[in-house]
C-alpha cells in the first residue's frame, strides 16, 4: 500500500528531490457561527527543520523546530522551548512528504480494512500514539488522518482531511485541507513553493 501511495505521489525519486518546501494557504476558523479568516505559512527544509506561523486575527501562533530542539509561541507570549519528547514529535512531523516516509520514520502501520472506497490504515507512531490513516483506494492518495491530541483541558479528537490533490514539480500536492475538533474547524486552501531558498536562521526564535 505505501509502495503504492509513494507511486501516486510521483516516485520515490521525485520525493526525495524535494528538500525544501514552502506551503502557504488562506485559512479560516469556524467556531460555532463565528468565521475568522487569516494566513498560514509553513517552510521545511530537510532534515528535520520547520518554521509554521498562523495568523487567524483572533488567534496568532508560531513555531520553530530545529533538528532535536523546537519551541512555540502564541501571542502575545514570547516563545517557549518545549520538553525533549514533544520536540521529538516536532521533529518527525517536520518531514517533508511524511505520508510516504512514515516507516522508515519508525511508524508501525496495519491495513485493517477496505471500505467506503477507502483502506483504512492503523498506525502507530515512535512516541506509541495511534491514529488512522485512509487512502483513497482509485488513487492510493492520503484523505484522512484521526488522531487524539492531548491538551492541557484533556484529550480531544482531531480529523484532517485532505483533497483537491495537484500536481506541483511533478509530485502531488493537496489543494485543501480542514482540521477538525469539536470545538472548532480550521480549512485551508494550500499553494506551495518547492525547493526555496530559506535561510537556517528561519528556524530559530
Amino acid at each position: 500500500l505505501f509502495q503504492k501511495h509513494i507511486q501516486a505521489l510521483g516516485g520515490k525519486d521525485k520525493i526525495d528531490a524535494v528538500k525544501s518546501l514552502v506551503i502557504s494557504s488562506k485559512a479560516a476558523l469556524e467556531a460555532g457561527p463565528q468565521k475568522f479568516e487569516g494566513t498560514f505559512v509553513r517552510k521545511l527544509k530537510s532534515p528535520g527543520k520547520e518554521k509554521t506561523s498562523m495568523d487567524l486575527k483572533v488567534m496568532k501562533q508560531d513555531s520553530w523546530v530545529n533538528g532535536d530542539k523546537a519551541w512555540s509561541a502564541r501571542a502575545p507570549q514570547a516563545a517557549q522551548e518545549l520538553p525533549a519528547a514533544d520536540a521529538a514529535k516536532k521533529r518527525l512531523e517536520a518531514t517533508i512528504l511524511m505520508s510516504a516516509k512514515l516507516l522508515d520514520l519508525g511508524y508501525k502501520a496495519e491495513v485493517t480494512a477496505k471500505k467506503d472506497g477507502q483502506y483504512v490504515v492503523n498506525v502507530v507512531t515512535p512516541s506509541n500514539d495511534k491514529e488512522v490513516y485512509y487512502f483513497d483506494a482509485k488513487t492510493f492518495l492520503l484523505s484522512q488522518i484521526e488522531r487524539t491530541v492531548v491538551q492541557p483541558q484533556g484529550a480531544m479528537p482531531v480529523t484532517v482531511k485532505f483533497g483537491e490533490y495537484m500536481n506541483v514539480g511533478g509530485v502531488m500536492f493537496p489543494k485543501k485541507s480542514s482540521s477538525e475538533n469539536p470545538n472548532f474547524t480550521i480549512s485551508h486552501e494550500f499553494s506551495y513553493e518547492v525547493n526555496p531558498e530559506i535561510d537556517d536562521k528561519e528556524f530559530t526564535p
